[in-house]
């Protein structure tokens, strides 16, 4: 296998499925990850991390998506092909593979435990979830808001104190999702570099509901 043919051919993959996306899950989004992962993985050194599958996983984490992807089947045959077409070893395209399948909040929620995902799936994992956070994290929460039509806020409607697998992509205010998911990623997060950019990344998103607030209510103050 040669690995820079493959990388190639993956980011190619990548930028056919994803160059039209309008819900915060495009390219920019996908070379943030990247790089997040890399500085992610420069700080580990309990394990040995393959890197290879790291940037692989990185720019493929979202190929599964079924919010993004109509037939995720054919979209796996379709990344079997290219992967077979640059001679990846079978072993390989399955760690591969289970990467992509183990990154999502999504699957997190369907199955809590992540203590037997390998240091790969985690550094790809907490790189994807630190892009949902900070200021690149508010633009993107409220331009997938829009993509999907929700109210931005409403104060008689409260953040779910329990999300499922089942629930997590049913429609709410933008802002609560700032509750039920956003604030909570830190302590899921798997990595210790991780964890604390993480913390410094909400506390922006913080700062910003406070001013938030202020302003939403500024017309409200005087009736």
């Amino acid at each position: 296998m040669d690995k820079i043919d493959v990388y190639e051919a993956v980011q190619q993959f990548v930028v056919k499925q994803l160059e039209d996306d309008a819900t915060g899950h495009g390219l920019d989004h996908i070379k943030r990850v990247v790089a997040l992962a890399q500085h992610l993985a420069s700080f580990e050194t309990t394990a040995v991390v393959n890197m290879t599958r790291v940037k692989l996983g990185a720019w493929l984490h979202e190929t599964f998506d079924s919010k993004l992807v109509r037939d995720v089947d054919e979209r796996e045959r379709q990344l079997r092909a290219l992967l077979n077409a640059h001679h990846m070893p079978e072993s390989e395209q399955v760690a591969l593979l289970t990467l992509i399948k183990t990154v999502s909040y999504q699957r997190m929620l369907a199955h809590p435990s992540v203590l037997e995902d390998s240091i790969e799936a985690k550094i790809v994992r907490d790189a994807d979830f630190l892009d949902a956070l900070g200021a690149i994290g508010i633009a993107r929460a409220f331009y997938y808001g829009g993509a999907k039509g929700d109210q931005i806020y409403h104060p008689d409607v409260f953040p779910r104190e329990v999300l499922t697998a089942d629930n997590y992509r049913l429609s709410n205010t933008v802002v609560n999702h700032f509750y039920e998911k956003l604030f909570l990623l830190p302590d899921l997060m798997s990595t210790t570099q991780g964890k604390k950019i993480a913390h410094e990344r909400v506390a922006v998103m913080k700062e910003f509901l406070n001013s938030f607030y202020k302003e939403w209510h500024f017309a409200l103050k005087d009736k």
